[in-house]
């Protein structure tokens, strides 16, 4: 009986303890580091007389109930404790490595107008806290704050710390106030723009301008002056610039209108044959004006009918320009021909015209002759004699204040006699026996 007793105290006590379990708990110093710092990871197991650490690569040691743990990442660590029958009990943990950030900010120096707010902000960072005077700002958390001077124009210096978990980075912003504001005004010579054209536009009193350009019709969008081409015939072209001294600013707008540019066309009287020398030739015009310049070899001529008369001296291109009111213009050109041997009828008609300021010219005949005389030096002059046919029968260039021009095989007869000096046209009929 006493055997059977001692035995089953014996089974009691080995079912006692075999469920006794192992209780093993990890603890670390740090869950989580910033790389390149460390953290002590301690494991407790009452029963446990060892402890076995894996992987081991970023641990001071792969045993012992603490060790240092040193991650370049986030790593899970295994441990299993040990008594002197074999393994007990298996634990992890992890360690969460973070990585520095990189601060950068819309600084290092920000403007504002005074009286007026200006945005800070800051990235690189999963946290932001502001300090400084923080009584001119929204907030002292997050990554913008607003900045607002109010009536103040001293500098302010706001220093910034970003954290991505354990590891932070600093930067820093200083607010200068500006107190100016630009008082603008745009010019330009007209707000009309002739079709395929441009205009300048200029603007004052800021220190740097920025124009806006809805249209896409400006040559440049930065810079006091701006050249305009609009195109819409319809509706006018709005830009606005923006004047800026420091963080003040201004704006102010002007409209510009395209409009057509001149129509024309043309008819001559001529038809465009030859023309004997001095014979008018008439220019009818057509078009969505009535103002036109000719010019030709004597100058230029302008009219503001529908009709001009040109007198052919020589061949020469004459070059016609019409403008409408706005100054817009369109061109055109002919050549005008002219048949040096023959003179228009109109013009043996008219008798010599003497421009007494200028100089003092006689022409008469004298036998078979004709005589051109003055009382100052003819220099680069020219003397021609036609007959009544319009044919030319003489012709000279003149350096001395008397010349003589014989006319050959004349049988006698009226003749028409021009001198063209440097500035004036004479003519004069005479008669030859």
């Amino acid at each position: 009986m006493k055997t059977l007793k001692t035995t089953f105290f014996l089974l009691l006590l080995m079912v006692s303890f075999s469920q006794v379990k192992a209780q093993l708990t990890l603890s670390a110093s740090k869950m989580e580091l910033c790389i390149g710092t460390t953290s002590t990871i301690s494991a407790q197991d009452s029963t446990a007389t060892a402890f076995v650490w894996s992987p081991d690569s970023s641990l001071s040691s792969d045993s012992g109930t603490s060790v240092i743990a040193f991650p370049t990442d986030t790593t899970t660590y295994t441990v299993v404790s040990h008594d002197s029958t074999g393994p007990l009990d298996t634990a992890m943990i992890t360690i969460t490595v973070n990585f520095p950030p990189q601060i950068t900010s819309n600084g290092p120096l920000k403007r504002a107008c005074i009286e007026d707010t200006v945005t800070l902000k800051a990235w690189g960072a999963q946290e932001f806290t502001w300090s400084g005077p923080t009584n001119y700002i929204s907030s002292d958390t997050g990554r913008e704050v607003i900045f607002n001077p109010g009536t103040t124009s001293e500098p302010r210096t706001y220093d910034i710390i970003g954290y991505n978990g354990s590891c932070s980075d600093s930067a820093s912003i200083e607010v200068r106030v500006d107190t100016t504001l630009p008082e603008l005004n745009i010019a330009t010579e007209s707000y009309d723009v002739c079709q395929g054209s441009s205009r300048e536009i200029t603007a004052t009193g800021a220190t740097s301008y920025e124009w806006s350009d809805p249209t896409n019709t400006l040559d440049t969008t930065n810079g006091f002056a701006v050249n305009a081409s609009p195109t819409d015939l319809n509706q006018g072209a709005t830009y606005t610039v923006t004047g800026y001294i420091g963080a003040c600013k201004s704006t102010e707008s002007v409209t510009l209108q395209a409009v057509p540019l001149a129509q024309f066309s043309f008819t001559r009287s001529s038809g465009g044959q030859p023309l004997c020398l001095y014979a008018p030739d008439t220019i009818s015009f057509s078009g969505n004006t009535s103002n036109y310049a000719i010019k030709h070899p004597q100058g230029t001529h302008y009219t503001s009918t529908n009709q001009s008369v040109l007198t052919a001296v020589k061949s020469s291109m004459i070059y016609l320009t019409a403008k409408t009111d706005a100054g817009c213009a369109a061109k055109d050109s002919f050549m005008l021909v002219v048949d040096t041997t023959c003179v228009d009828s109109s013009f043996l008609q008219t008798g010599v015209e003497k421009a007494k300021k200028d100089v003092e010219v006689s022409i008469f005949a004298q036998n078979k002759n004709v005589v051109i005389a003055s009382d100052k030096l003819l220099q680069n002059s020219t003397a021609t004699v036609y007959d009544l046919s319009g044919r030319k029968v003489a012709q000279r260039n003149i350096q001395a204040n008397r010349t003589v021009l014989p006319i050959v095989n004349s049988t006698g007869g009226i003749y028409i006699v021009t001198l063209q000096t440097e500035r004036k046209l004479f003519r004069e009929k005479i008669f030859i026996r």
